[in-house]
């Protein structure tokens, strides 16, 4: 028996720990941007016309920004009352993807599966850098375990609270939230021909919860933009990014493979071979003409791979977009992860794997080790402390236990650890040549109640989440004019901007001069680099006098 109770306390206080690491860690890029739209929510009182810094907003449904302006409205604007819905309404993915794993495979299956996905970079980092795709992969688990359910138990009233979340899919990201349940359950019905399912009545009721669901985001769209709100949400923003007519000129085929290597982080081998011992499995079947004749399940590699063909053809790539089929890529995972180490056909497989995952080890305890000393060097003692231990337990596992029983604990431990020190100590160095937190941070501190802080050329939401007051982004000199009142605004902007500034008249103070490199530019380059300053542009915090 693999989850004894010691173990389960074990993984539950990393996963407590890793979550609380987190929490205060400050947002940035686009997780900043989601929360001042929360924000704006609190401020104006309209939950359906939704703004950021004061423009009308279309690129995303509603549904995050939601849960956060529920947050704040009761615990106050900050970076943990933003996290804090996420992760709670979360924890219904991990219950969703036990109920699936069990309905398809067993109680045993379904514990790691519930285990991978609670405990995988995909779900721990992206708590962090909240996107829209971290509620997407919830909401989908969810709607595709309840509509399978109602299939396999006759639990009808499941089937349409199915619909229900798959409209709250959809509510998180957009029609992505209704193609991958779509392409999961109707692969199923499809490949064992299940036509009296696929045809019922019921189908239609279900596209009636759905457009009721998303009806509040279409018609906030509708008010802001007309119809050309309804076709960006339909049209524009999917097809246009899968083109490139819209967003995007990604043509790496294999984007989301390499992403995928640390996204699956610490199971990425586990998940590599559940992939592809299912795909083999299928096959034989097919050989054996009795593949139909097992009942076998399409729902995983149904939802898996339409959904990553379309990704990987799509012109607009970003790592997240891989999250709303991690939980299934990693049911795979555990659907196999106990015949290969405990079927002696598997024997080879067995073998491979154990070889990567002790790489897999080695390379994450490289990994922070070599930033702690040499590119973000570390000196507080409970940092090392901290690292002592953990590498006392790692070499515990691997001289005590055996098997599956050593590997889990060990890339437990080594990805865990590796988080809490970004979040701890690693984030926070590199935050300092971030400047919009640093900037925030000056105006908070000096300007009056009544000023407000604008952005001129720079665009980095974060400056105005963590503003007191924020104004507004000027993306160019032309726009100069929503400096309303000039003697109580404080302007963050480049060298260019305060050219313009000073060519049109403005009257200014210097208050900070900052090197900024934002966090997402701080490649291994700039971190070698023997004069990372040279590397840095020039910002500046004004005061309009």
């Amino acid at each position: 028996m693999f989850f004894t109770k010691k173990f389960n306390l074990f993984a539950l206080a990393v996963f407590v720990l890793v979550t609380l690491a987190g929490m205060w860690v400050p947002l940035v890029i686009n997780a900043a941007k989601y929360a001042q739209i929360s924000r704006e929510i609190i401020d104006s009182g309209n939950w359906i016309e939704l703004t950021i810094v004061g423009d009308a907003y279309n690129q995303k449904p509603p549904l995050l920004f939601w849960l956060g302006a529920i947050s704040f409205s009761i615990f106050g604007v900050s970076t943990f009352a933003f996290k804090l819905p996420v992760i709670l309404y979360s924890l219904g993915g991990i219950v969703a993807i036990y109920k699936l794993s069990n309905i398809l495979y067993d109680k045993t299956a379904a514990k790691f599966a519930a285990f991978f996905w609670a405990t995988s970079l995909g779900y721990l980092f992206f708590h962090n850098d909240i996107h829209t795709d971290t509620l997407l992969a919830t909401n989908v688990i969810i709607a595709i375990w309840l509509i399978t359910d109602s299939f396999t138990n006759n639990r009808r009233y499941n089937f349409y609270l199915g619909a229900f979340f798959t409209g709250l899919a959809m509510l998180s990201k957009g029609p992505v939230g209704l193609a991958v349940p779509a392409m999961a359950v109707g692969s199923q019905l499809l490949i064992h021909q299940k036509w009296k399912e696929i045809f019922h009545y019921r189908w239609i009721l279900a596209l009636i919860i759905v457009v009721l669901t998303i009806s509040p985001a279409l018609l906030g769209l509708y008010r802001q933009f007309g119809m050309e709100g309804l076709k960006f949400y339909f049209w524009t923003n999917n097809v246009g990014r899968i083109t490139g007519s819209y967003q995007g000129g990604n043509t790496d085929i294999f984007f989301y493979f390499h992403n995928s290597l640390y996204i699956l982080v610490p199971w990425t081998f586990f998940a590599f071979a559940g992939i592809g011992l299912e795909i083999k499995s299928k096959i034989i079947q097919l050989k054996n003409k009795v593949l139909l004749k097992q009942n076998s399940e399409f729902i995983s590699l149904g939802g898996i791979f339409p959904y990553l063909v379309v990704l990987s053809l799509a012109k607009q790539k970003n790592p997240h977009y891989l999250l709303a089929i991690v939980p299934l890529i990693l049911m795979l995972a555990a659907k196999w992860v106990i015949p290969i180490f405990e079927d002696p056909k598997y024997k080879l497989s067995r073998k491979i794997l154990s070889v990567l995952n002790y790489l897999l080890a080695a390379v994450l305890w490289f990994a922070f080790l070599s930033i702690l000393l040499v590119y973000y060097p570390e000196n507080k003692t409970s940092i090392w402390v901290l690292i002592i231990l953990s590498a006392i337990a790692c070499l515990a596992f691997l001289v005590v236990a055996k098997g599956l029983k050593k590997q889990v604990p060990l890339l437990l431990t080594s990805s865990a650890l590796l988080l809490v020190l970004i979040y701890t100590s690693i984030f926070p160095k590199m935050m300092q040549y971030h400047s919009p937190h640093i900037v925030a941070e000056t105006f908070n501190q000096q300007a009056d109640d009544n000023d407000q802080l604008y952005s001129f050329r720079v665009r980095y939401w974060g400056v105005f989440f963590y503003s007191k007051n924020y104004g507004t982004w000027i993306k160019k000199q032309e726009e100069l004019s929503k400096l309303t009142d000039p003697e109580n605004a404080w302007v963050y902007t480049d060298a260019y901007g305060v050219d313009i500034l000073k060519e049109k008249g403005y009257d200014f103070d210097v208050i900070e001069t900052v090197l900024h490199k934002s966090i997402t530019g701080q490649s291994l380059k700039f971190l070698t680099s023997k004069d990372r300053k040279s590397r840095c542009s020039e910002y500046y915090l004004l005061k309009l006098n």
